[in-house]
């Protein structure tokens, strides 16, 4: 209740809160505010889901390649060739095979006999040469050039091994391999190498220092047979006390020289490698200049080891096209003089003339002289596979 100044009753309008009309518009700023919230809000939303499938994407992609090794194989006019490696676990979406060309031998043809292309039947006596493209890491390498006599070179430089554990039986009984190159492999995981080389025959050097293995359990019989091998690096292999190396030299007669690990505490390891070297007849496996070799020259491999190797071979020999250790050299086509390789002549000797592109050497019964033409140069580069 309120008096005026004479005691009369005075009243007040009555006033009651503001409040806010349901037509009245809300205010410009805070509308614009809402709107930054939300679309940050989405952006942020959006670059989380871009992260996400990229991840799984590169992720993927990443997952599936697993390298290449590439091989050469030689081989004869109608060799039914079925596989060019043993595939073990590995199912055909694992892996591409393609066909690419070799300067040494031009390739002529395959011609493949059923749909999956992985057996066919060669049209022309030749070198060939393949890219394994693997679309996984692969685990294991067990047997998987095994008894392939025809397979003359390997190179693993681009493949992943980063996962691989099992090497056993890797190259058994490949009679005509002269060349495998590991450059950069990692063998970090690798735990058993069993008859890895068993009856390599062909090899002069194997250079296997890019292996670091701590997980190595077993090496028997790795190297067993390599009846040529003159010098074997192995020197950054860990070989400790209870790595299994049971005969993993034996029939090494032409062994020289061994690079091991100087810290190996594995007597066993020492004790093999001394006999080994100790018995055998090393003038046996120096080059030569006789017959065979019109010249001789040094190569130098690792740790300042010197190999006597053949330079230049006298008429009617060759050496490999394969490996840059050649101590020997071998025969060319008959009547041939000089040829690139057992299979191409490139002149033959008085009195004949080549012919079938090169392939042999017939009489010259018009001209009894010699006859030169050029090795072919075509290529062919197809997926088998």
């Amino acid at each position: 209740m309120f008096y005026d100044a004479s005691g009369d009753d005075v009243d007040f309008p009555s006033f009651e809160p503001y409040q806010k009309t349901q037509d009245e518009p809300e205010p410009p700023q805070k509308k614009k505010k809402k709107c930054i919230i939300i679309i940050v809000v989405i952006i942020v939303i959006l670059i989380l889901i871009t992260g996400i499938f990229l991840g799984i994407f590169f992720g993927l992609k990443k997952k599936q390649n697993g390298g290449t090794i590439i091989v050469k194989y030689a081989f004869k006019e109608n060799d039914k060739v079925i596989d060019l490696f043993n595939k073990g676990n590995l199912d055909e979406k694992d892996y591409e095979i393609k066909l690419i060309s070799n300067n040494t031998s031009p390739i002529r043809d395959l011609s493949g006999t059923n749909n999956d292309q992985t057996t066919f039947v060669v049209a022309k006596e030749g070198t060939y040469e393949f890219e394994i493209k693997f679309k996984k890491i692969i685990t294991s390498m067990e047997g998987m050039f095994k008894n392939k006599p025809e397979l003359k070179s390997a190179d693993f430089s681009k493949l992943v091994s980063k996962k691989i554990i099992n090497m056993n039986n890797l190259f058994s009984n490949c009679t005509n391999l002269e060349e495998v190159i590991f450059n950069n492999f990692d063998a970090k995981k690798l735990e058993t190498m069993d008859n890895c080389f068993e009856n390599c025959s062909n090899i002069v050097v194997l250079d296997l220092n890019s292996f670091i293995t701590p997980k190595l359990k077993s090496m028997n019989s790795a190297f067993n047979g390599c009846t040529n091998l003159i010098f074997l690096d192995i020197k950054n292999f860990i070989i400790d006390s209870n790595v299994n190396i049971n005969n993993f030299i034996d029939g090494c007669k032409s062994l020289d020289k061994v690079e091991y690990p100087s810290d190996s505490n594995n007597n066993d390891l020492i004790t093999q490698i001394g006999i080994t070297i100790k018995n055998n007849n090393h003038t046996e496996i120096k080059c030569v200049e006789n017959n065979e070799c019109l010249k001789c020259g040094n190569k130098t491999i690792s740790n300042n080891y010197i190999l006597s190797v053949c330079d230049t071979c006298n008429d009617m020999l060759y050496k490999s096209s394969f490996s840059e250790y050649n101590t020997k050299c071998q025969k060319c086509l008959d009547n041939c003089k000089i040829c690139e390789n057992n299979i191409f002549c490139i002149e033959c000797i008085e009195g004949y003339k080549l012919e079938d592109f090169n392939k042999s050497c017939i009489i010259n019964e018009t001209n009894p002289t010699t006859n030169i033409i050029p090795n072919p140069t075509d290529e062919t580069d197809q997926y088998l596979h």
